[in-house]
């Protein structure tokens, strides 16, 4: 079940719905799929540009990872 939004996520970027996509990739908080979650978050938030979505993904990859800390 964990898997389903990232999937939902997946069908509706290759239907070119980058609205649902997000709203799919926004379900995922927690888990092994987060990181991937807000990867594909950056990128479609990147694609609209919708640059301050794109900086509170990145906020939010920080706080995982400090390979996405400003170096």
């Amino acid at each position: 079940m964990k898997f389903i939004p990232r999937l939902q996520g997946y069908l509706a970027e290759w239907r070119n719905d980058p609205a649902t996509a997000i709203d799919s990739y926004q379900n995922i908080v927690e888990g092994p799929i987060y990181l991937d979650a807000l990867l594909r978050l950056f990128a479609l938030y990147s694609s609209a540009q919708d640059w301050d979505s794109s900086l509170e993904v990145l906020k939010s990859l920080t706080d995982i990872s400090t390979t996405y800390s400003p170096m």
